[in-house]
């Protein structure tokens, strides 16, 4: 059964080779089970309380990790030194020093596909206020998983997909520094803007990462082992940050950035720019419970590249009945 309120098991071994055809073919849209997943270190179990809680369980949570990098080449810094000092020979840089308030998703919502189901994911708290602007590193969004014919006596599990597409990013009130010297003479120099065609554009923040040489978009994807069938909630954590990992004048001599008549003098650099962003997913059910807690308890989080996809072998491979066994759950 494909694009249908219940969809077919795959088999473990889902995208098979045709050597005669030279083509892989596998179910549509088929759902993957799995157990139950583990996410608790249990600690001192000597130390146990019954506790009643409204609780959202945590029914799975997954860690995914991005690294992009950036290389604008044509930032601009304005120094400390006259133009009429009439500046000239090497220029040398030899600290860096940088500054923002916070890095973010610069829209309050984000277009979701769980399983192929469309939703929305609306921001729940602003990371931080940037000129009237707000940026958001906290969605959350619900979704119904798809049902499966693994459904038996206890809810079954499948690998559940999340993607996120297009997010884009802003960082606000980035702030450059440079020093170094110019010949012999020693300067500090900051950031202002952009150079294009001998004109200056300044940075207004907040700025998109994009226009410092970022990708314009940044997709999201992993898999999580979920109920089927079942209302979940999805809560997300951005956590970002950018580094300045170095800063290259365009020319090796002092060249301004644009004729005309500055008052300070000013050259022109690449930079080599990286992003890192480390994103907590939590899939959640609400439910009414007795819980047993203890001292040293903890929820450990899966790591978003165990559960990718693995491209498909290119030997044939025969169907096996992929259904687990039903889980007792237990509190």
């Amino acid at each position: 059964m494909a694009n249908c309120n219940g969809t077919t098991p795959s088999p473990v071994n889902n995208n098979c080779f045709s050597s005669s055809t030279g083509t892989v073919s596998k179910i549509n849209c088929g759902c993957t089970p799995c157990d139950a997943p583990v996410i608790i270190n249990q600690g001192d179990v000597s130390t146990q309380v019954l506790v009643p809680v409204l609780a959202d369980v945590i029914q799975n949570c997954m860690c995914i990790n991005k690294y992009e990098t950036g290389y604008p080449v044509n930032w601009v810094f304005q120094t400390n030194i006259l133009t009429s000092t009439s500046p000239s020979g090497p220029v040398c840089i030899t600290g860096v020093n940088y500054s923002y308030d916070c890095v973010g998703v610069n829209s309050n919502s984000i277009d979701a596909y769980i399983d192929s189901k469309s939703t929305t994911l609306t921001s729940s708290v602003a990371a931080c206020s940037c000129n009237s602007e707000y940026l958001y590193n906290q969605f959350t969004g619900s979704i119904k998983t798809n049902s499966c014919c693994c459904n038996q006596v206890e809810q079954a599990y499948a690998l559940t997909k999340i993607v996120e597409k297009e997010v884009t990013f802003s960082v606000c009130n980035l702030k450059v520094s440079i020093t170094g010297t110019i010949g012999s003479t020693a300067f500090t120099a900051n950031l202002i803007g952009t150079v294009n065609n001998n004109a200056i554009t300044s940075f207004e923040s907040p700025i998109e990462l994009e226009d410092i040489g970022f990708p314009s978009s940044i997709n999201f994807a992993g898999r999580l082992c979920l109920p089927t069938n079942t209302k979940i909630t999805i809560k997300e954590e951005f956590d970002n940050c950018i580094i300045v990992d170095c800063i290259r004048p365009i020319n090796t001599n002092y060249t301004p950035s644009v004729t005309g008549s500055l008052t300070y003098a000013t050259f022109t650099t690449t930079a080599d720019l990286s992003l890192v962003i480390n994103k907590q997913i939590y899939a959640t059910t609400t439910e009414k419970l007795a819980v047993m807690t203890n001292s040293g308890a903890q929820v450990v989080c899966t790591d978003g590249a165990t559960t990718t996809p693995v491209c498909p072998p290119i030997t044939p491979c025969t169907s096996t009945t992929p259904c687990p066994q039903p889980v007792n759950r237990t509190v």
